[in-house]
């Protein structure tokens, strides 16, 4: 069984299904916007809906429900009073057309010290090698860099600017959050997404 350790969007409450909250206050977050777009390809794509986020760690494999339950505790009790993060996004889309997972997304930019703090903190925590490459951390292929997807499937939609503006507006394309999730991430494929599972929801504060 494969887990992931997900930076969440801030959102206006606690959110753990894959669809946004109606209320007023989440509505304005980026977490609700996000999941707009995320659903709304997935509806005109026929791809799986999947939670906003940020990979943190994925592939973390784990042989029991009971070994995934100990990883959680161990990362709660880690990551307590961690602080916030801040993440940047570029004003390009980047899309993979040989990657189910990486098919549509927003580039995380010069990501910040507390995000790498928080990749290599956590990778220690699960026992994992940080994967340095001239003493910089790195990210799994084809993109090979930090990143918030959009959509998974095997044939991208084209990169549209209109999706930024749908989430960020004219504002700063940047989130300051304090919240993780560790998900179930198995059967890993785009037709696997339905029966992923939250596992935790994690403050770093």
């Amino acid at each position: 069984m494969k887990l992931s350790l997900w930076l969440i969007p801030p959102s206006g409450d606690s959110i753990t299904e894959k669809n946004p909250n109606e209320n007023n206050n989440d509505r304005d977050s980026v977490f609700y916007r996000t999941q707009k777009v995320i659903n709304d390809l997935s509806a005109e794509l026929n791809g799986p809906t999947f939670l906003p986020h940020i990979t943190i760690v994925g592939g973390i494999k784990v042989r029991s429900e009971t070994e995934a339950a100990v990883l959680a505790e161990k990362l709660r009790t880690g990551l307590a009073g961690f602080g916030p993060v801040e993440c940047s996004f570029g004003d390009a889309l980047l899309s993979a057309t040989d990657c189910w997972n990486q098919a549509l997304a927003l580039e995380l930019v010069h990501p910040s010290e507390e995000f790498l703090s928080l990749c290599k903190l956590s990778r220690n925590l699960l026992g994992m090698e940080q994967n340095q490459v001239n003493g910089c951390l790195t990210f799994p292929p084809p993109l090979g860099v930090p990143h918030m997807s959009l959509y998974y499937g095997d044939s991208p939609p084209s990169p549209r600017n209109e999706y930024l503006l749908e989430i960020f507006g004219n504002q700063k394309k940047s989130i300051r959050t304090h919240r993780v999730m560790l998900w179930k991430t198995y059967p890993s494929s785009a037709g696997g997404v339905p029966e992923w599972e939250p596992l935790a929801d994690i403050s770093l504060m």
